[in-house]
This record gives C-alpha cells, sequence and structure tokens, in this order.
C-alpha cells in the first residue's frame, strides 16, 4: 500500500493515506491479499506439471473458446 500510495502522490501529485487508499478500493470492490514467498517450498515435478496443465487450458481457450477437454 506504501508503494501505491507514493505513485499516485507521483503520478497525480495528490498526497493520501494508505488508510484512505485502503478504504477507497474496497468501496469499488477490490479486494488482495499480500504475497507470500513460497519458493523454498517449491517442488519442480509438481510445478511442470501444473504449467503443462495450465498451457493446455489456456491454448484451448484461445482457439477453441473453451475449456471442456479438461473439466
Amino acid at each position: 500500500m506504501k508503494r501505491l500510495a507514493a505513485w499516485i502522490d507521483k503520478q497525480f501529485n495528490l498526497k493520501c493515506c494508505r488508510e484512505s487508499i485502503r478504504k477507497t478500493l474496497k468501496n469499488l470492490g477490490f479486494s488482495w491479499k499480500k504475497a507470500r514467498k513460497l519458493l523454498n517450498k517449491a517442488n519442480s515435478k509438481k510445478r511442470r506439471e501444473f504449467l503443462e496443465k495450465l498451457k493446455g487450458l489456456l491454448d484451448d481457450a484461445l482457439h477453441n473458446g473453451g475449456m471442456t477437454k479438461y473439466v
């Protein structure tokens, strides 16, 4: 949130506190989670399998307009 407040200040010359930004985003329907580092728990085999499945899903969605063969 601190980086977003700094960006708003730089782009729009508008100073506002992090809490105001948070409340505004929440009122607009946005939500978020703080990123967590999981690299030390990565399983390269599972990651590779996931990426292959994801690539297939994306290709199917782009070319066929659906994901019927993976559901």
